[in-house]
């Protein structure tokens, strides 16, 4: 576990509602210290976000579509037997998130492992998420509300 991904998933990370972060921050927390090689199942994310299992596959190809995961390297989890083995994602840190001291650290970090360094081409920024759509019942009273006053005095306000 390392502490960069994770701060870019709770903090920066442009995702479109609390569970898309909390799915990424799963996600996160499961990678290594560029972001790379996470192998949750989605039955242990879709536990730990408090949802369903479907939820946080919907969630993930969101997560794909928009760049903000990627499918990694099978090979990291050879070590769980194949019938069980979950999906590797890549937790897609933009290069210019990234320092210049820690884009350094971090490709010293790939090198070590084998992997091809973090450039602005392989890690590009990420766009906006797709804004979110009004509530349809904005400006409609509630109906069948149940009205907790007296029923010899006057109904409150908004109750029916």
């Amino acid at each position: 576990m390392a502490l960069d991904p994770i701060v870019w998933a709770l903090k920066d990370a442009p995702v479109a509602d609390c569970i898309e972060r909390l799915v990424l921050a799963i996600y996160a927390e499961h990678a290594d210290e560029d972001g790379a090689n996470a192998f949750p199942s989605y039955k242990t994310v879709a536990q730990r976000a408090m949802t369903d299992r479907r939820t946080v596959i919907r969630r993930v190809q969101d997560l794909i579509e928009r760049g903000l995961l990627a499918e990694g390297d099978p090979a990291a989890a050879t070590a769980i037997p194949q019938r069980y083995r979950p999906k590797v994602y890549d937790v897609m840190i933009p290069y210019s998130w990234w320092g210049p001291a820690a884009v350094e650290r971090i490709n010293t970090y790939r090198a070590g492992r084998g992997r091809a360094p973090i450039t602005p081409t392989t890690r590009p920024d990420i766009d906006q998420p797709p804004a979110r759509a009004p509530r349809a019942d904005t400006g409609r009273s509630r109906t069948g509300q149940q009205c907790l006053v007296d029923t010899a005095a006057e109904p409150a306000q908004g109750c029916l």
